[in-house]
C-alpha cells in the first residue's frame, strides 16, 4: 500500500533503459495512456508522474535519471478544458513525431474512481471526462 502513496522505491527509469536496450526495435515504441484524478487519496500523483518518466525513458525520449524524479519534463503539447461540473481536464502529449508516445489526463475533482461511469456502482463516477470513450479514441488511434 505504500506504493500507492509514496511511489515506487525503485530505480523504474533505469528498468525502463534496460527493457528498452533488450527489445527488439520493431517492438517500439510502446504507448501510455494514463489518467489521474486530481483528487484521487488513494493513488498519489507521484505514481502517474513516475509511470509517465518510466515510459518516456523506454521510449527514447527522456534520459535516465535526466531531471528530478518527482517531475516531469515538459509535454510536447497541453491542452487544458473546462467541463461540466466545473472540472478542468489537462491533457499532456509526449509524441514522437505525430505518434502520441505517452498521454497524460489529469482531471480536478476526479477522485479514485473512474471518470464518467455509472454511479450505481462504486468508484464510479458520473461526471465528465468519459474515461472510457478516451481509452476507446487512444487505442484506436484517433489522437
Amino acid at each position: 500500500m505504500r506504493v500507492l502513496t509514496d511511489g515506487a522505491d525503485t530505480d523504474y527509469e533505469r528498468v525502463a533503459a534496460d527493457a528498452r536496450a533488450d527489445a527488439p526495435r520493431r517492438a517500439l515504441p510502446v504507448p501510455l495512456l494514463v489518467i489521474n484524478g486530481a483528487d484521487d487519496a488513494v493513488v498519489a500523483e507521484i505514481n502517474t508522474i513516475q509511470l509517465v518518466r518510466q515510459y518516456l525513458v523506454f521510449n527514447g525520449k527522456l534520459a535516465p535519471r535526466s531531471a528530478s524524479p518527482n517531475t516531469l519534463p515538459p509535454a510536447d503539447h497541453e491542452t487544458t478544458s473546462t467541463l461540466a461540473a466545473g472540472r478542468t481536464v489537462t491533457v499532456d502529449d509526449y509524441r514522437e513525431g505525430k505518434r502520441v508516445l505517452v498521454r497524460r489526463v489529469r482531471v480536478t475533482g476526479l477522485a479514485h474512481a473512474w471518470s464518467g461511469g455509472d454511479d450505481a456502482f462504486p468508484y464510479n463516477d458520473p461526471n465528465p471526462p468519459d474515461a472510457t470513450a478516451l481509452l476507446a479514441e487512444f487505442v484506436a488511434g484517433k489522437w
